[in-house]
């Protein structure tokens, strides 16, 4: 090969003096300087996660560190940072010239501190994530645990509670089942508003009165029978209670009005619409 002395390319390259090519030489170096950065950077990023962790030791136990130098009166919490700070210091000089010694490099090569900073950030980005992946999963279940508890805990109790009166609409009849979903839209087109009944309790309409502060309820539905003692015969029955006022009883049903004994105790499981 003629022309092996200008890497084969003899109209680019002159080889005047007939010297070692330079360009496998400038390979070599690249090849070095980034493999001692790398190295650098594993160095580093190892003694940066260690200066964290001895950060963190010293915060934790400072109250500890304050107690003492309140009890022996001298020296401060302070001092023992700058302190830190200095041990930290010398350390890390330590580590960097240790390192420099064993894989010898050229700090200013842009090739060497490209990939220094690349295996420092790489290494001190690995060990965090591997630390706080498990702390972060930890941490989501049990929020999610927590925050799930309560719903759950009350959405069932709840249920409970409601099941009361649910259960016994649902225990009527076709008729009488009919017969609250009547009410329910008379009431509704009365405007009155449904209380609200987390315990179960007979469904009550009926508006809120500002004046006495309290709700006058204008219908109730109780599906379930009452067996109490010194109760009228009509309450042991699936019944609603209807009025305009006090007093002043209505039938939704039948449109009478009059006393207790017209919409006092209306019987749901009566057929009223043939």
């Amino acid at each position: 090969n003629l022309y092996c002395f200008v890497l084969n390319d003899p109209l680019i390259r002159i080889d005047l003096y007939g010297l070692e090519s330079a360009f496998w030489n400038q390979c070599f170096d690249y090849s070095k300087q980034a493999s001692f950065g790398a190295m650098h950077g594993l160095g580093k990023g190892a003694m940066g996660i260690a200066s964290g962790v001895s950060d963190t030791g010293f915060w934790i136990t400072s109250p500890a560190r304050y107690a003492y130098h309140s009890l022996r009166g001298e020296g401060s919490v302070m001092n023992d940072f700058h302190s830190h700070q200095q041990s930290l210091h010398q350390l890390q000089s330590f580590g960097e010239n240790a390192l420099q010694r064993a894989f010898p490099a050229d700090r200013n090569s842009l090739m060497f501190q490209s990939f220094q900073t690349v295996a420092e950030t790489s290494t001190m980005a690995a060990t965090f994530t591997a630390l706080a992946r498990p702390l972060v999963q930890k941490g989501i279940s049990w929020a999610g645990a927590n925050m799930m508890r309560v719903p759950l805990e009350e959405t069932r109790i709840q249920n409970l509670e409601l099941n009361r009166f649910h259960q016994a609409a649902n225990n009527l009849s076709e008729v009488g089942q009919n017969n609250i979903r009547v009410l329910r839209g008379w009431a509704k087109s009365k405007g009155w508003e449904k209380l609200p009944n987390s315990a179960g309790a007979p469904e009550t309409w009926g508006n809120f009165n500002q004046s006495k502060n309290k709700f006058d309820w204008r219908l109730k539905i109780k599906p379930e029978a009452s067996f109490r003692e010194g109760l009228q015969v009509d309450s042991n029955i699936p019944r609603a209670s209807a009025r305009f006022e006090e007093g002043l009883y209505i039938n939704p049903f039948t449109g009478e009005t009059g006393g207790t004994g017209i919409g006092g105790h209306i019987p749901l499981e009566r057929l009223y619409y043939k």
